[in-house]
């Protein structure tokens, strides 16, 4: 990997995400909707462009994908904005995935998971018991089911110094 689209690269997974491909010696495209925000994190990181837009406009994603080699899914709307946020800009992603023959990692939560009576494996069964984990086991779908090549991580939850959207903030 040469080049790294992160979208969502102020928050809290895509920030620990810029810094880390950048300290590997991967050039990263720094991708978000605060300009300003994205200025103050990576303004003076040498190895990243900043690139402020919209993951839900198509075309902000495909000019800001220009000669990278993989996709950073790290978005994360505010919960009251999931159910018409999550879906349209995994399908956004999926197809610049498809049209430039890109590969997506998608850092994801553990929400589809669900209430699970045994140890949680990734080979359990997920099984949604709330909106937020019907969407993200729909974003999953979505990209399995897609011609992109394709990472998903699980992580508990989105934290970390930039994180903005959860329920601790």
């Amino acid at each position: 990997m040469k080049k790294a689209l992160v979208v969502g690269a102020s928050g809290g997974i895509g920030y620990a995400l810029v810094q880390e491909l950048v300290s590997k010696g991967v050039k990263v495209v720094a991708f978000a909707r605060g300009e300003n925000k994205l200025k103050n994190l990576f303004q003076k990181t040498t190895g990243v462009t900043i690139y402020p837009g919209d993951a839900l406009k198509l075309s902000d994603v495909m000019n800001a994908s220009k000669d990278v080699d993989v996709i950073f899914h790290a978005v994360s709307f505010p919960y009251p904005e999931w159910s018409r946020t999550h879906i349209p800009c995994m399908d956004n992603l999926i197809h610049v995935g498809e049209v430039k023959q890109l590969k997506i990692v998608l850092a994801d939560n553990i929400y589809a998971y669900g209430k699970q009576k045994n140890r949680v494996t990734e080979t359990a069964v997920k099984m949604p018991h709330t909106k937020k984990g019907c969407i993200r086991l729909e974003m999953e779908r979505k990209l399995k089911n897609s011609r992109v090549h394709h990472l998903i991580v699980h992580l508990p939850d989105l934290y970390g110094p930039n994180a903005n959207n959860t329920l601790l903030y």
